[in-house]
């Protein structure tokens, strides 16, 4: 689960996880804040080393306590204390994640933060929201339909919703359409990137064209609009093949 915690500057707050146990055995558990961040491909990871963001917020928060019991069909609340300092501002990011006492469990970046609570700890009144396209660019299929895939990087100090939409148009700026994402992430961290894919699903003839991306992530700034031009070749012309087992023959009267 991820859950966001609003703070003030310089204050104190407790912010409660619950632990549900759906077992008939007693399970002991052990508590750890954790990194958290998400990747290009959108899936939440508790990273053993710094995660890229450079938002921790691992130096805020406590734990009440390390260890618990979680009785047979029972519920357990786990304490943390978040106490960010009177400078703080924006967002950061922390994990509670839960390890067994008595079993090895998968210990991999995903394995974790299966496993854990994701907290984002924002101070109230502060942070602004601010984006970039980092990358975009139109790649055609072996089918002939055409891939966009446009990397989008949040410069601020908030997560951000990126809403994106595609057009295509002639050289001559005449519109082809519009084409919706397929992909593209229901957040971005602040210091985080994602992806996002459209896909033309028709057969452009050869010839010069515009891929345009409307980048939307905030409904206080304008929306971000990047431009590229990308070009569909001629297709090979296929050789006359004949059949197997058959010869060519000259014309009558040669």
């Amino acid at each position: 689960p991820q859950a966001l915690v609003t703070l003030s500057a310089g204050g104190k707050r407790t912010h409660a996880v619950e632990l549900v146990n759906l077992t008939k055995e007693s399970l002991e558990l052990r508590a750890s804040l954790v990194e958290w961040f998400r990747d290009l491909a959108g899936r939440d990871l508790v990273p053993s080393d710094k995660p890229p963001h450079g938002r921790s917020g691992r130096a805020w928060a406590a734990l009440r306590e390390e260890t618990t019991t979680l009785r047979p069909l029972s519920r357990q609340r786990v304490i943390v204390t978040v106490s960010p300092p009177k400078t703080a501002a924006g967002e950061r990011y922390l994990a509670l994640t839960f390890d067994r006492v008595d079993v090895q469990l998968d210990a991999s970046p995903i394995g974790r933060a299966r496993r854990s609570a994701r907290l984002r700890l924002w101070v109230q009144g502060t942070g602004e929201e601010k984006a970039a396209i980092a990358a975009f660019e139109a790649n055609r299929q072996a089918d002939g339909t055409m891939e966009f895939v446009a990397r989008c990087r949040n410069t601020g100090d908030m997560s951000i919703q990126p809403e994106a939409s595609f057009a295509i148009q002639r050289e001559d700026g005449n519109s082809i359409g519009k084409v919706a994402p397929m992909t593209q992430p229901a957040i971005v961290q602040a210091g985080g990137e994602g992806i996002i894919k459209a896909y033309w699903p028709r057969v452009l003839s050869p010839g010069t064209y515009r891929g345009e991306l409307t980048l939307r992530y905030s409904g206080n700034n304008p929306p971000i609009v990047r431009r590229i031009e990308f070009s569909v070749p001629e297709l090979p012309a296929q050789a006359p093949t004949t059949k197997p087992g058959t010869k060519e023959t000259p014309e009558a009267g040669k």
